[in-house]
């Protein structure tokens, strides 16, 4: 097996063409934290405060000339959503990747957005795979 791997590269090599990723440039790695929320009544008939918190770490790959490539990153966060009204809350801890590349492909897999109800257990979940593209769905 050795051999082979060994002929295949040497052909390779002698032909030109590149063996791996070794014209491209190192990986950036990078970590990420953050706190969001806003208010809104655009999705219930009362305000709504939504509040997320959250960390993860990423990797943007570049190409030899340093033009962007790909950029991935994983993200846990926790979402709380409370009625701001009566102070009802449901809360949801999320863990998802995130992907886009040099196109303008962004790729969501994992569970991205839910909500338990203590007591109820899950009320609304959002979890899979999408790819968008131009904003538009194309998976």
């Amino acid at each position: 097996m050795r051999r082979a791997i060994g002929t295949i590269l040497t052909a390779a090599i002698s032909m030109g063409v590149p063996a791996g990723p070794g014209h491209a440039a190192a990986p950036e790695r990078h970590s990420l934290s953050y706190v969001n929320s806003f208010t809104t009544s655009d999705f219930c008939s009362f305000p709504t405060r939504f509040e997320w918190t959250g960390t993860g770490y990423g990797t943007i790959f570049t190409d030899a000339q340093g033009n962007f490539v790909l950029q991935r990153d994983r993200i846990r966060e926790t979402l709380v959503v409370t009625n701001t009204e009566n102070g009802t809350s449901l809360s949801g801890r999320d863990a998802y990747q995130i992907s886009g590349d040099a196109s303008g492909r962004f790729t969501r897999v994992g569970l991205w957005f839910h909500l338990t109800s203590p007591g109820r257990g899950v009320v609304l979940h959002d979890v899979g795979r999408v790819v968008l593209s131009e904003g538009e769905i194309v998976l």
